[in-house]
């Protein structure tokens, strides 16, 4: 996942190289699955998937494992995460530079995916209602978008936590701050003295959004909701959504449009 938004985007330019070492966690790629699982249960039956946000490509890897027919596309606004999913995924998906508060029209996708805190990392309720806009405009009349979004115990317990990760490649020290509203976190990363590459610090920055505002901006794309699953911190999922979930998994389908009689 990379941001949006110019000043969230940056954070994540310098730090393209190190994502996924950073990211690594062993059930990323079931965690992806079911976001995928959600979309078909729902109906978002078809090949075409668009993936906003696609950073370097981590999520889109598993799908296309598991499913040779899938017809991906992926978007992400920073470019240097772009190069790092083209070397992951080779010509197999068509991958493009767009910031998602201005995604062209690339097609008509039967699924879209926004996973990973993107759509925290809108730093508005209005870029969230541009995004949205965008994204439904890339759907098929009943196509389905899946995306999560952080909550204050998230925010609270991950985001706000200071941790060390050490990585073959570098050591990691994030610290975090959460006021309510705005979630802002350093992040150092120091490379192996054998590495030759010098330290680097980004700036991450996301945002919590209210539900009357995320169900603001739905309606006005055009998309109703299908589901609202809350997430544990261990990854599982509940289909109702109380204040002890760190995420909620949003299932939301695009509304057809039936002709008058």
């Amino acid at each position: 996942m990379a941001l949006t938004e110019h000043a969230a985007s940056e954070g994540y330019r310098c730090f393209a190289p190190f994502y996924d070492a950073y990211t690594e966690h062993p059930g990323y790629a079931t965690w992806i699955r079911g976001l995928a699982g959600l979309a078909r249960e729902h109906g978002g039956t078809g090949a075409r998937l668009l993936d906003v946000a696609c950073g370097t490509g981590k999520s889109l890897a598993p799908l296309l494992e598991d499913d040779e027919r899938l017809e991906a596309v992926g978007v992400d606004a920073v470019a240097e995460m772009i190069e790092v999913a083209r070397r992951r995924l080779g010509d197999r998906v068509e991958l493009h530079v767009a910031d998602m508060t201005r995604l062209p029209v690339l097609g008509e996708f039967d699924v879209a995916l926004c996973a990973n805190d993107a759509m925290n990392c809108l730093l508005s309720a209005r870029a969230l209602a541009r995004a949205l806009q965008r994204i439904a405009a890339n759907l098929r009349p009943g196509g389905i978008l899946v995306f999560d979004t952080n909550t204050p115990v998230g925010f609270r317990d991950h985001f706000a936590v200071d941790q060390t990760r050490e990585r073959d490649r570098a050591t990691f020290r994030w610290t975090g701050t959460f006021d309510g509203t705005r979630a802002v976190a350093e992040l150092d990363v120091v490379p192996r003295d054998d590495a030759g590459e010098p330290p680097i610090r980004s700036v991450h920055i996301q945002h919590h959004h209210l539900d009357e505002d995320i169900d603001r901006g739905l309606r006005a794309a055009g998309l109703d909701v299908v589901w609202r699953y809350g997430q544990n911190d261990d990854g599982s999922r509940s289909p109702v959504v109380d204040a002890s979930h760190f995420k909620v998994i949003h299932v939301v389908r695009k509304r057809t449009v039936h002709p008058p009689s």
